[in-house]
Parts: C-alpha cells; sequence; structure tokens
C-alpha cells in the first residue's frame, strides 16, 4: 500500500508517468499497471481531453504520442491524507 500512496501522491502534485518511474525507480509498465488498476478501484479518473486548451499539454487537444492524465478523486485524496 505504500507504494500506491506515492504513486497517488505524485501524481496529485503533477507528476508525469517519467517522473514518478524515476523516482520511485519503477519501470513504465509497471506504474501503468499501477495506474490502471486505481482508476478501477476508485482512487483516480480518467481524464479524457475535450479539447480544451485549458491543461499544461498546449496540445489543442489532440494528446499525440498518447498522453494520458489522471487526477484523484476523493477516495484517492482521502487514501493519501490518511497515509
Amino acid at each position: 500500500m505504500k507504494v500506491r500512496r506515492e504513486v497517488l501522491a505524485r501524481i496529485a502534485e503533477g507528476g508525469s508517468y517519467q517522473t514518478i518511474c524515476n523516482e520511485l525507480n519503477m519501470g513504465a509498465p509497471t506504474i501503468h499497471a499501477m495506474i490502471d488498476s486505481m482508476i478501477r478501484d476508485g482512487y483516480l479518473e480518467d481524464l479524457r481531453c475535450r479539447g480544451c486548451r485549458m491543461c499544461s499539454k498546449g496540445c489543442g487537444g489532440t494528446h499525440e504520442g498518447g498522453t494520458r492524465m489522471c487526477a484523484l478523486t476523493s477516495k484517492g485524496m482521502g487514501f493519501i491524507e490518511i497515509g
């Protein structure tokens, strides 16, 4: 559970997949699997681009290269606050 909490905390801070992988010394497939699991378990929400220009990616809604964004749900926020 400690690693799950660490991943959630880094996502809450705006960390990218690569940053999370580097900081936790874990491979991208492992982090992707953990994030998928946390989405299924209700700790994260998978954000879908709706074509707005408000995110930091500045892509105009194209998200080229498979960029994926997630946000903590209230359940996820509660989980990191407990720790």
